[in-house]
């Protein structure tokens, strides 16, 4: 596990993406095809952009400590990961996603079966697990509120191989009816094992 800093101008930066890669004006036209699938669990707070953020967040705190730059360009199908880089010794490209979540739930998870039973494709070669160690509620609130923001502690918690990935657990969801490959953080890589291969 890795505790890495975000400085008020990386929270800044951070919100600025969250509401130019914020989804919520497509989601909330009937109209539109995203319409069937709501505003998304985590974005049904205060705060419109709030998964986008958390993302960010996590994927700021990788780019920090690996040297390798966010992408700041907004897609409208988005990206199948969130870094390209290449690995030693054989400068083997790879894709690298970054998984964040609210805080420390003990154990990690990727989504790997949809609502309707269909599998999701893990896109990836390489996942990033982090977790935000300052409050959310702290970090909503300052926002809300429109008060200068502070620097945002991530713990980056550790790395998996999609070829590992695979062969992990799947459990049903606690919130809707998809399917979550889920295992303990006990079960990653420590991230310096995978700094050490990009630098």
């Amino acid at each position: 596990m890795m505790i890495v800093q975000l400085s008020t101008n990386d929270v800044y930066y951070s919100l600025t993406l969250a509401k130019r890669f914020s989804k919520k004006e497509l989601w909330s036209k009937k109209n539109n095809k995203f319409y069937r699938w709501g505003a998304g669990i985590l974005n049904t707070g205060q705060i419109p952009y709030k998964a986008e953020l958390v993302g960010i967040l996590g994927e700021m705190a990788f780019s920090k400590m690996s040297g390798l730059p966010i992408d700041s360009e907004y897609k409208k199908r988005g990206n199948s990961h969130d870094f390209k880089t290449k690995i030693k010794p054989t400068l083997r490209n790879v894709n690298i996603e970054v998984k964040t979540r609210l805080k420390d739930f003990g154990d990690v998870y990727v989504k790997r079966y949809d609502e309707n039973g269909n599998i999701i494709s893990l896109k990836s070669d390489i996942y990033v697990f982090c977790h935000l160690q300052t409050s959310w509620n702290e970090i909503e609130e300052k926002i809300t509120n429109e008060e200068t923001m502070k620097p945002i502690l991530i713990s980056i918690d550790g790395v998996i191989s999609k070829k590992r990935l695979k062969t992990k657990p799947i459990q049903d969801a606690f919130n809707g009816s998809h399917k979550n490959i889920v295992f303990p953080i006990e079960g990653l890589a420590n991230i310096n094992e995978l700094i050490k291969l990009i630098r």
